[in-house]
């Protein structure tokens, strides 16, 4: 996606880009219980202090599977995160294997910073998940990928610096593999195809 002309800073990031960053974590085929998995994944990202979020189930022992355990995908307006499981035990009673989780994230318009939050409800694919699997396991996955945290595209230390303070979020798009996301002048500026739906038309 091009950047509008008036742009301060702009990045574009491709799903391959997100893609590789994802096999670095080496998730494929790994076990871990899932609040543990957390401290692990801020280790690889320098971030001792990474923890998970008091909603996030304790007991929980996740165990991806050998290939592609998490892949992303940028496409009309949305960002698609799909995890593949081989298998998810709770306790010693609740045992999952073989499933598919999807979450769809849209970029939010109604703030100036780039986030992206989950829309719509966890979707669920396996031949052998029942309706009581799938109200178990909405559960897990709701809290994992919570409403309430946003993932967020500009980095805290850009967002907070004073001299971009006068800037805003100008364009924010998810289409054909990419992300563009732009930042401009505060005050006049026209906001460039914000959070567009599929069939949408976007807002300008």
């Amino acid at each position: 996606p091009q950047a509008p002309g008036d742009s301060m800073l702009s990045v574009q990031i491709h799903e391959s880009a997100m893609n590789n960053i994802i096999e670095q974590l080496k998730l494929d085929g790994k076990e871990s219980d899932l609040r543990a998995l957390y401290q692990e994944i801020g280790a690889v990202f320098a971030r001792p202090d990474f923890e998970a979020p008091d909603d996030v189930p304790e007991g929980v022992t996740i165990r991806f599977a050998e290939s592609e355990g998490i892949r992303v995908r940028f496409e009309q307006g949305r960002v698609i995160v799909t995890m593949r499981i081989a298998e998810l035990s709770r306790g010693w009673r609740h045992k999952w294997t073989n499933f598919a989780v999807r979450a769809y994230y849209v970029p939010d318009p109604t703030q100036l910073d780039a986030n992206l939050v989950r829309e719509g409800s966890i979707e669920l694919d396996g031949p052998h998940i029942t309706s009581i699997d799938r109200v178990a396991l909405s559960g897990v996955f709701s809290k994992t990928l919570s409403r309430n945290r946003p993932f967020n595209l500009i980095n805290k230390r850009i967002a907070e610096s004073e001299s971009l303070q006068d800037l805003q979020v100008t364009q924010f798009v998810v289409t054909e593999g990419w992300i563009g996301v732009a930042l401009g002048p505060q005050y006049g500026a026209d906001v460039q195809r914000m959070a567009t739906k599929p069939g949408s038309t976007p807002a300008r």
